[in-house]
């Protein structure tokens, strides 16, 4: 009897390490099964993040370069439009009375005239340019003094009086168009509005 408790003993035991043997397989194997799964995920999401900075990278530089297109072409037309300022006869007969007492030699006409006419191609140009909030004509002499200035403020198109006109000769456009050679067409960086010292 003795022996036989023994042998069921041990048959017990044995069969106890099995199933602990066999659990523990089990164990790892799920935990064999995660890690891939997790592995795996992990290396889809890194490629999708690849996947999506790629196109999105794509997508920048193809704005990028749209942008720039357009503002080429915006710069191109500025400098046409004021060429086509520059061209207008009050532009010379401003000049030229200017230079002679303010009466223009050629036919009689007061630098203040000419300015009046100046100021109504002005009006009539931000009216017909929605992108342009002002255009002013600056004289070489008193510092840099606008001579007719027109601006766009809350929707209406306005004539600055002659009182309220500012010197500009220490503008970084003013100094650094002065530099440029005669009928030359000068681009300055893009920066805030400054009106009588301050910024708008």
């Amino acid at each position: 009897t003795g022996t036989k408790e023994i042998a069921t003993s041990m048959t017990n035991h044995n069969s106890k390490n099995k199933r602990e043997s066999s659990s523990k397989i089990f164990r790892i194997f799920i935990l064999g099964i995660v890690l891939i799964f997790g592995i795996t995920i992990v290396a889809m999401n890194i490629g999708v993040e690849k996947s999506v900075f790629k196109e999105y990278s794509g997508y920048l530089k193809r704005q990028l370069g749209a942008r720039e297109t357009m503002l080429v072409n915006e710069l191109a037309q500025n400098r046409s439009k004021t060429q086509f300022l520059y061209s207008t006869p009050p532009i010379k007969g401003i000049v030229r009375a200017l230079k002679n007492d303010g009466i223009d030699p050629y036919d009689n006409t007061t630098v203040d005239q000419w300015i009046e006419r100046l100021e109504i191609i002005f009006v009539a140009f931000l009216e017909n340019n929605q992108d342009i909030n002002q255009a002013r004509f600056i004289g070489d002499a008193n510092g840099g003094q606008e001579l007719a200035k027109v601006e766009r403020k809350n929707g209406n198109i306005n004539i600055v009086e002659k009182d309220a006109l500012q010197k500009k000769g220490g503008t970084e456009y003013f100094v650094e168009t002065k530099k440029r050679l005669t009928n030359s067409i000068y681009v300055s960086d893009i920066e805030l509005n400054r009106e009588y010292g301050q910024i708008e």
